[in-house]
């Protein structure tokens, strides 16, 4: 007689043979008598999850450190190849409690972050996580991304006439003198800067979070 042979899918599976080979989720066949008709094949794959949490690296030392909080609409992307060779092109944005996820045809895969201007990567190194290879069910939790703002250290030269430690109305300010920043940055980078003082003798420094002593030259 004439069959039609499928598979019952329970939740949270897919199928990727027959239906990737023939275009059908099913075979049909006819029998005569006597007929074996083998290698009527089923495979078949449940999707991976790939998650994570943004959070802003108030000290940009990489590390998601206690009180530090998390971020929430910020756009996480996923850009690759499934495994049957098509090319996928997904983003999502963090809820509000940071997190994000994405559930995938098992495949090949770079995760990375949208970066608005102004701010910077600390974690993971490199801005992105290259190329991971996620098989079927597999879950790949803290994935997380840590970012940081520049911190502002500013100020004012003047020529203190009275030495009384304030700026008094009538003191004028001084250009052209130098300013030091010296320190250690959050991820444990040794910075030495310099700058001078404006026409207004104002100076500023955009800085990585730190700790720094700042000087002047005398």
């Amino acid at each position: 007689g004439s069959y039609i042979i499928t598979e019952e899918l329970p939740t949270g599976w897919y199928q990727s043979f027959p239906v990737l080979s023939t275009g059908k989720t099913y075979y049909t066949e006819t029998f005569v008598s006597d007929d074996v008709s083998d290698e009527n094949d089923f495979g078949n794959y449940q999707k991976a999850t790939k998650s994570g949490y943004k959070w802003e690296d108030m000290d940009a030392d990489g590390m998601w450190d206690p009180g530090e909080p998390v971020i929430p609409g910020w756009t996480i992307y996923v850009d690759g190849t499934d495994g049957a060779g098509n090319t996928v092109d997904l983003e999502t944005t963090t809820d509000s409690n940071g997190f994000y996820s994405f559930d995938l045809v098992p495949g090949t895969y770079t995760i990375s972050e949208e970066l608005p201007t102004g701010w910077f990567v600390s974690s993971p190194a490199g801005g992105e996580f290259v190329d991971e290879v996620f098989t079927s069910g597999g879950n790949y939790p803290n994935n997380n991304f840590g970012n940081y703002r520049k911190a502002t250290k500013s100020g004012i030269k003047w020529h203190d006439l009275n030495a009384d430690g304030v700026k008094d109305a009538n003191e004028p300010v001084i250009s052209g003198w130098t300013i030091y920043v010296d320190g250690t940055d959050g991820a444990g980078n040794t910075v030495d800067l310099e700058m001078v003082t404006d026409s207004n003798g104002e100076y500023e420094f955009k800085l990585v979070p730190g700790t720094y002593t700042i000087t002047e030259e005398l």
